[in-house]
């Protein structure tokens, strides 16, 4: 099964991703693809697979992405591939909630909203899609300010009562 972390911009979703999978090593990560340059403590292959937008949009065309999206300006999308594997093995990803429905058509998914409290408003256009599509996710989790290991241990007890599909 696919557990897809969904949430604005900076509530903490990747810094979740990466504790949960410290703390859970049979969990895989699904590694999403985007067309934005890696900062600097990125690593090609393991914490996006970055390629050139005419790479993206070729992938596109020919089926290998799926549910692409346009946040903030950059390409984002799911090998189809990887999507497909999840109906075997338990993997967790980055999402956005607005493209759930379409990920279900792939692999079993289940949708965990991660908010923070001083995280009320959206902060942009494409954090409004999101926030908007938040009720399609089944938990809602929230990082609380200096206790991410509080949402961490939240989502793994979500993650083991669904486990295995």
């Amino acid at each position: 099964m696919l557990y897809a972390l969904c949430g604005v911009s900076r509530v903490g979703k990747t810094t979740i991703l990466k504790k949960c999978l410290q703390r859970q090593p049979l969990l895989e990560r699904l590694v999403t693809t985007t067309t934005r340059a890696p900062r600097p403590e990125e690593l090609n292959h393991v914490d996006y697979h970055f390629v050139t937008p005419q790479q993206f949009q070729e992938a596109v065309q020919i089926g290998h992405i799926v549910c692409p999206i346009l946040y903030r300006g950059e390409c984002y999308g799911t090998a189809r591939d990887a999507l497909i594997a999840c109906a075997t093995r338990d993997a967790l990803a980055v999402l956005r909630p607005d493209k759930i429905n379409e990920l279900q058509q792939f692999a079993p998914l289940l949708g965990i909203s991660l908010s923070r409290p001083e995280h009320d408003q959206p902060l942009c256009p494409d954090d409004q899609v999101i926030m908007a599509s938040q009720h399609v996710c089944r938990y809602r989790v929230i990082n609380v300010p200096g206790d991410p290991d509080a949402a961490v241990t939240q989502i793994l007890s979500i993650i083991q009562t669904h486990a295995g599909g």
